[in-house]
């Protein structure tokens, strides 16, 4: 048990590393880029995005978790997954070319035929990766998948960069992210290459493995579908603008979620995965996830959130403001990811696919019929209505109908996990309430505070952060919470 809790100190460590480093660049870059694109290019990215999803989950055919829990797993039989990967990955491809007229026409946006065919690729070259990941990800070698990321995000940046520069546009966007993909997936070979690919691969271990991923095949094409819903319907209703501004909203709130949610649920699913036959220990490191996800999550971006209006005027321009009331209402949303996908690990683990998808079939029909109710069944004067404000309403609307989808979901698994070990929606409460309470009394002093402080934005925002920074310490302490023991949990004592 020392050697697993070294290795996961060491995991958390290069995780933490990895998205803290990813996201920084990636939002220096970003904001060259914002500044210098239009939101009706942002659009276009935003309107293909839910193709390029569904692409990569069907490749991955929810093979990556199953091997990830499995014992243990072979050279042949890596390389089976490998070859099935690949093959899926060449026929989507294909499939995806000869469509993109289709979804074209489907936008009404010329431009995206050529567009699509090229962002399609990431399907291919992404999954030249996913073995390499799951074999690094099961033996809680995060290192290696660390240094292939923060590589591949500097140089997609200075691809981005260079290609905004000479006026490429949107084309600069598309070919970031395929630089990203190639750049990751050349490191993840070659830094530490894998010298056991086969050329009589065990294809039996597919069978065997679908028997357990065969849901989350189902549940990944649909989440897929669900989670960029919002995208497509906002590109087919309202203009390719107001889709460019919801699409970067998201995009930031993802920056800012990923520093943090990622670092725990990665590390999760191995650790979790090596606890299976103690239940104690299990639950205990389970607790201690949820405890440091809401140390970190609460107060990171419900302050962003306060002070995002401030960081659009000086970093992205005012043209960006719009973006600002989309970002907060998505934001209260990203709240609910890292628990979620806690809980997504420990029913995996634990083999409850059935109860697993059950939770996300809730999800996604909730999420599916409010889009319906939003924006298929508006009437064209509703629309005509909705532009004029900037699609602000429904949008949000929108929104607030997936907190409680996601909160629906997340109770439901709450309840499924009781038969693993006790774990009452009660006691999730009292893990996460304490450090919520705090935020929510740091973001109205902060709130309150700014009504008052007739600076530029730029020492507003600072101010305003250490504001809220003074306020949320002072809270901990309040509690009695010691939040250099909570986030070096696993160094300093046993649990």
């Amino acid at each position: 048990m020392d050697n697993l809790k070294q290795k996961t100190k060491r995991s958390i460590v290069w995780n933490a590393i990895e998205k803290v480093g990813v996201q920084l660049i990636a939002l220096l870059v970003g904001l060259y880029v914002v500044r210098n694109v239009s939101e009706t290019d942002m659009g276009f990215i935003g309107a293909l995005t839910i193709f390029v999803s569904i692409g990569i989950g069907l490749v991955d055919l929810g093979f990556s978790t199953a091997l990830i829990r499995r014992e243990s797993n072979t050279d042949e039989e890596y390389s089976a997954i490998f070859y099935v990967n690949l093959l899926i990955s060449v026929v989507l491809y294909l499939v995806g070319y000869f469509c993109a007229p289709l979804i074209s026409d489907w936008y009404s946006i010329p431009e995206l035929t050529d567009l699509a065919r090229l962002l399609f690729l990431i399907v291919i070259i992404n999954s030249l990766s996913l073995v390499q990941i799951v074999r690094h990800t099961k033996a809680l070698d995060f290192k290696y998948i660390a240094i292939a990321n923060l590589v591949a995000v500097i140089v997609s940046g200075v691809v981005a960069i260079t290609l905004v520069h000479l006026g490429y546009s949107y084309w600069a966007l598309a070919w970031q992210q395929i630089s990203l993909r190639i750049t990751k997936t050349f490191m993840l070979w070659v830094i530490k290459p894998w010298k056991g690919l086969k050329l009589n691969p065990r294809f039996g271990v597919v069978e065997e493995l679908l028997d357990f991923s065969y849901l989350l095949i189902i549940n990944g094409i649909v989440s897929s579908v669900t989670t960029n819903f919002f995208t497509v319907t906002i590109g087919r209703v309202f203009p390719a603008s107001i889709l460019g501004y919801y699409y970067t909203a998201d995009k930031y709130k993802n920056i800012a979620r990923d520093v943090i949610t990622p670092t725990i649920a990665q590390v999760a699913m191995p650790v979790l995965t090596e606890l299976k036959e103690d239940k104690a220990r299990q639950k205990q490191y389970y607790r201690k996830f949820m405890n440091v996800c809401a140390l970190l999550i609460f107060p990171a971006l419900l302050g962003l959130a306060v002070v995002f209006d401030d960081f659009c005027v000086l970093v992205l321009t005012e043209k960006w403001l719009p973006i600002v009331p989309y970002f907060r209402m998505l934001v209260v949303v990203a709240l609910l990811d890292p628990f979620n996908g806690l809980a997504n690990q420990i029913l995996l683990v634990e083999g409850k696919t059935k109860q697993f998808f059950f939770s996300e079939f809730v999800r996604h029909t909730l999420l599916i019929l409010s889009a319906y109710i939003c924006f298929i069944n508006l009437s064209e004067s509703h629309k005509a209505t909705l532009e004029v404000y900037g699609g602000n309403a429904v949008i949000n609307i929108m929104i607030a109908a997936s907190f409680v989808a996601w909160f629906v979901c997340l109770s439901l698994k709450i309840r499924f996990m009781n038969g693993i070990f006790k774990y009452s929606i009660s006691e999730m409460i009292k893990d996460v309430a304490p450090y919520l309470i705090i935020s929510v009394v740091m973001v109205l002093v902060v709130w309150q505070a700014k009504i008052y402080m007739d600076f530029s934005p730029l020492p507003r925002m600072m101010v305003s952060m250490v504001i809220g920074g003074i306020v949320y310490f002072i809270g901990l302490k309040f509690i009695k919470c010691d939040i250099l023991e909570e986030l070096s949990i696993l160094k300093r004592k046993k649990i």
